[in-house]
């Protein structure tokens, strides 16, 4: 008897971050105590394949990628649905907060919001919005995102040469703030720090985004730093900043003046950003917590760093605490913020 199938099963998804020049992919599944994880892994390729966000040598991407996602991964990725983050900065975001809008006309207003504040012709982005909260003096605050043609399109050639359907896209910070959630209870506002190579995104989040932000510095640019002051290079560089970070070494003398104005730029938005999020909730020391993830999280001495300028207790967040994933060989602990872009984005499919 010929099968035909009478009830509709949806497909699972997977995660997948395309980094500067790593990529990482997750998948997990429902399970009845916590989430199964299936598979993850990450590789490495040319950072000159992308610019400026676009991925303008796609074959370089794709000889990393594909034996990823046919057989290097731990575990197995059991589909050929994805769900991807584009990193924010290279897009265009906004809160904003518009009264008396019905939703038929929420559209149409965030148009307009565009026009002032995304420096492109509307013909040149992808313009789309999520709706954060509704208040009772009838106020919607609006998660409002633009993002350049150029870069998705480049996304979706290369997840179509792949063979990969796609089930969706974000930007990097809701799949963070998604995986932070998940792992850290309480609602109490937080922020978050995604510290990448290039830059570092920052958010003010309870159970929703209430601010974002982003600083100009990242891993890059202190392996940058390190190579110059000590006249080392980049694989040692490399080295000293994974074991020593900024923390007590035989180098510390040399690097601390050179590291503290990097650093300090980070330390600075975020004390713009309280000041700015106490201004707008008329509230003192709300904010009790800065959570740090991302690749560059693990730098030692980075928390101490913020804690201290900031005066507000910093930790890292694993996002792997609340999956299970035995019986895979679970990742190497330096490693496990590296896959928070990632496994926010596989925790879509619980929300599902």
């Amino acid at each position: 008897m010929k099968h035909v199938p009478l009830f509709y099963k949806q497909k699972p998804i997977f995660g997948i971050d395309i980094g500067h020049s790593t990529v990482k992919v997750v998948q997990v599944a429902q399970h009845k105590k916590q989430p199964q994880t299936i598979g993850y892994g990450y590789a490495e390729f040319d950072p000159d394949a992308i610019e400026d966000g676009v991925i303008v040598d796609p074959d370089a991407v794709k000889k990393s990628l594909r034996p990823l996602l046919e057989n290097v991964v731990i575990g197995e990725l059991t589909t050929d649905r994805v769900v991807a983050s584009i990193p924010m900065v290279y897009i265009y975001s906004r809160i904003v907060e518009l009264e008396g809008v019905e939703e038929a006309d929420l559209s149409e207003a965030i148009e307009l919001e565009a026009q002032q504040y995304v420096p492109l012709d509307s013909e040149e982005i992808y313009l789309d919005y999520m709706v954060l909260e509704r208040t009772e003096e009838a106020k919607t605050r609006i998660f409002m995102v633009a993002a350049p043609k150029t870069i998705v399109d480049s996304y979706m050639a290369l997840f179509t040469d792949l063979s990969l359907e796609v089930y969706g896209m974000e930007p990097s910070l809701l799949s963070i703030i998604r995986a932070i959630n998940y792992t850290n209870e309480g609602e109490t506002p937080k922020i978050a720090i995604d510290f990448g190579s290039q830059s570092s995104d920052l958010a003010i989040y309870d159970q929703s985004l209430r601010l974002t932000s982003t600083a100009s510095a990242g891993g890059d640019h202190i392996t940058e730093c390190i190579m110059e002051t000590l006249q080392v290079d980049r694989e040692e560089a490399q080295r000293i900043k994974t074991r020593y970070g900024i923390s007590k070494s035989e180098w510390q003398e040399q690097l601390a003046p050179a590291l503290t104005p990097i650093l300090t730029t980070l330390a600075n938005e975020v004390q713009k950003m309280l000041r700015y999020h106490h201004e707008r909730n008329d509230t003192e020391a709300d904010i009790e917590q800065v959570v740090i993830v991302g690749g560059g999280a693990n730098l030692p001495g980075l928390d101490n760093f913020i804690s201290r300028l900031t005066g507000i207790p910093v930790s890292t967040s694993d996002p792997w605490e609340n999956l299970n994933v035995k019986p895979l060989q679970p990742p190497h602990r330096l490693e496990t913020t590296l896959y928070t872009t990632a496994v926010g984005l596989a925790l879509r499919e619980l929300e599902r």
